[in-house]
């Protein structure tokens, strides 16, 4: 970042002017839940400090080739929901000093991406994608095709006595990591059936 300061007319434009205004609209954006400007926002915000690193002499190169076809996929998946007209569901990405994505994906479409992503960058024996349970990068809740079913199922049948969402999917992950018995597991304190007066 010293090299940044010291050499890059970039930086200097971008805290005099886009930083201010970007972190303004981005506050307008979270409040009013505006998710098609908060993913804009942050790309815009992602490619700017990618591009003031890249004006940096010597250039602080982060991104790689995969970063960008990463950035590509985003822009052609969230160009498909803009035709639908589903800007609630589009992704965005931002990268920080390195050549990894984050993505943000809304609940609505994660099992979708979350097949896309691995047909669009197959896993190659030396640098795996891995997009599991077993993968600490891939954060959230975790995806089968089965659980929204199952799911569903539980609340059709149980109606507001079935298990939470979290808790459904907790569960279906013990049971994917080879669990056997049906029993809680055992643990101090008051059981769930005992109240106070």
């Amino acid at each position: 970042m010293r090299r940044s300061v010291e050499t890059s007319s970039f930086l200097k434009c971008r805290f005099e002017t886009s930083v201010t205004e970007r972190i303004e609209k981005m506050l307008k954006a979270i409040k009013t839940k505006d998710w098609s400007s908060f993913c804009d926002l942050t790309m815009a915000d992602s490619n700017e400090m990618h591009a003031v690193a890249l004006n940096t002499f010597p250039p602080c190169v982060y991104m790689n080739d995969t970063s960008h076809a990463i950035a590509d996929f985003v822009h052609q998946y969230n160009a498909i929901k803009i035709k639908e007209e589903k800007e609630e569901q589009k992704i965005c990405y931002t990268f920080d000093a390195g050549p990894n994505a984050c993505l943000f994906i809304p609940g609505k479409v994660i099992e979708e991406v979350s097949i896309l992503l691995p047909r669009c960058f197959p896993a190659s024996n030396s640098n795996s994608v891995n997009i599991s349970k077993n993968n600490p990068y891939w954060q959230g809740i975790p995806i089968t095709n089965t659980n929204p079913s199952t799911l569903k199922i539980l609340r059709k049948a149980f109606g507001e006595q079935a298990s939470s969402r979290i808790r459904t999917f907790a569960r279906f992950r013990r049971f994917k990591d080879s669990r056997g018995s049906v029993e809680d597991d055992k643990h101090s304190g008051r059981p769930l059936s005992c109240t106070t007066s």
